[in-house]
């Protein structure tokens, strides 16, 4: 058996260690070689920080917690959005099916909330993205895109909006790699 210690900065953090079949003491968790534990590290006024780690030895990760200015650093990827193949949302606000495009969606919960965007498109891939806000009644508001086949493709815009609006980030391309290239968004927890 190891041990896996998380020491937190701030010292007072919460600290969650969970594995399969194991208990965790303190901010340590003993087990076997071999097994993934998943940690998260959390403080009320700080951005929270999370991952996982393959445990081979005893060992401590430290976690460096920054102090939270409303800023949350997301990944398309980590179950925020909700995925959607094949569909983005055309001006009315309906969905359309399209085997070229990929779309990521999130309704927004607090009063209000600005988002900030930044996806790049590394050389190599042609396709373009748009970002498109629908009301709470599922009505087209804004959008903002990039121009068709730049590469390039960037944006980086903020968009006010309120509780109850969508937010849809959509990308055309010519390659089934398209995950490949996602980077991360900014949300504004305001």
């Amino acid at each position: 058996m190891f041990t896996f210690t998380i020491n937190p900065t701030p010292s007072d953090a919460t600290v969650e260690l969970t594995a399969p079949g194991y208990v965790q003491t303190g901010n340590s968790i003993d087990v076997p070689s071999g097994t993934i534990v998943t940690w998260k590290v959390s403080a009320s006024g700080y951005t929270e920080q999370n991952g996982t780690h393959t445990v081979t030895k005893t060992e401590t990760k430290s976690v460096t917690l920054n102090e939270d200015n409303g800023w949350v650093e997301m990944d398309y990827n980590d179950g925020l959005f909700t995925k959607t193949n094949g569909k983005y949302v055309n001006d009315a606000g309906a969905w359309i099916e399209s085997t070229n495009y990929t779309s990521w969606s999130l309704k927004i919960t607090n009063e209000e909330k600005a988002y900030w965007g930044c996806l790049e498109n590394p050389a190599g891939y042609v396709g373009y993205m748009q970002i498109v806000t629908l009301d709470d009644t599922g009505k087209f508001v804004s959008r903002i895109r990039t121009s068709d086949n730049n590469i390039p493709t960037t944006i980086d815009d903020a968009i006010s909006l309120t509780a109850g609006y969508t937010i849809v980030i959509s990308i055309a391309k010519e390659e089934s790699s398209i995950e490949a290239w996602l980077r991360k968004i900014n949300i504004y927890k305001g």
